[in-house]
């Protein structure tokens, strides 16, 4: 028997198992290192969304407003905004965008929306979030911190005589709005557009939609970036549970039944919750055939007509 060549195999053998582990230990350590790189360039990108510009129309169409600016509850950073006021009304909504928007949620056709609400008493604070139009702040945080955002500006509008306060949002802002209201006494009312029942939730969902990205395993370590990134932890933002504190004030929902951005099933949420505390000041307008925020521009005089029921039960007709 040849011993000398087994002893030499078996070290050959050895040597190859060796080679093969460190060569999988250095695989997996370059696959951690590009997953987690990549989900903290989506992560970077999810805060850092490119600011949309206001757009340019012509002086004519525009009603008279003044160029307001004010800061966030936290005095930390300076937003900007337009203040329609309503001669002789203490009544004020204030309009909250959706996420990458700006004041003018649908551009041109917002200051028509505006235009009606005024023609009913009401003032119309809208303005742009933190990190956003031409506001200060260099995050987006998908409404943990915009709420701070909000706050400020029901700051401002009492401190200009307004005592009775709406919120209206949009998207992100709509879930912002319960979520403040939430907090905020001085909120008589919400009406929310599609917002999302939970921010976790809508992230763990849909992050694969928006990254293009397999959902394992980048899901989780891009939630893990914005944490370490941002100090953001989505589980704050759950509008289903706000909810609950926001009632028996009045609230509308509406929402479109094809939205696949943020879908139905989002407000079916909040509404069960609400209806859990009080059945009888809720309303949840479900739209054919609309898809995300494509409610009002669907049917402007449905949708400003069912805005100016609800906000008429709560103050009275003009």
């Amino acid at each position: 028997m040849n011993i000398s060549g087994i002893t030499y195999a078996n070290k050959k053998n050895v040597k190859l198992r060796r080679t093969i582990i460190v060569s999988v230990i250095i695989l997996i350590f370059l696959i951690l290192i590009g997953v987690f790189s990549i989900s903290a360039y989506v992560g970077w990108s999810l805060i850092h969304p490119e600011r949309r510009d206001l757009p340019k129309f012509s002086s004519n169409i525009v009603i008279e407003y003044e160029d307001v600016q004010f800061k966030d509850i936290n005095k930390a950073i300076t937003l900007k905004g337009w203040y329609f006021k309503a001669k002789g009304s203490d009544k004020t909504i204030i309009m909250a965008h959706g996420y990458t928007n700006n004041r003018l949620q649908f551009n041109e056709k917002t200051l028509d929306m505006i235009s009606g609400l005024q023609s009913k008493g009401f003032s119309v604070l809208t303005f742009d979030f933190r990190n956003s139009g031409i506001s200060g702040g260099d995050k987006t945080t998908i409404g943990i911190n915009e709420k701070d955002d909000l706050l400020g500006a029901i700051k401002y509008v009492k401190s200009t005589g307004g005592k009775h306060i709406v919120l209206m949002g949009f998207s992100m802002g709509a879930s912002t709005a319960i979520h403040t209201a939430a907090e905020s006494p001085d909120v008589e009312a919400v009406i929310a557009d599609a917002p999302f029942a939970d921010l976790d939730t809508y992230l763990r969902e849909n992050l694969s939609v928006w990254s293009s990205l397999p959902k394992f395993p980048f899901n989780n370590t891009i939630l893990l970036m914005l944490k370490l990134m941002a100090n953001l932890d989505p589980k704050q933002m759950t509008p289903k549970k706000d909810i609950e504190s926001v009632a028996p004030r009045p609230v509308m929902l509406i929402h479109g039944k094809e939205d696949d951005a943020i879908p139905i099933r989002n407000s079916e949420e909040i509404y069960n919750a609400y209806v859990g505390i009080n059945k009888d000041n809720i309303i949840f307008w479900k739209v054919d055939g609309a898809k995300h925020l494509g409610s009002y521009e669907k049917d402007t005089k449905v949708y400003m007509k069912n805005i100016y029921e609800f906000l008429g039960k709560l103050y009275g007709k003009k």
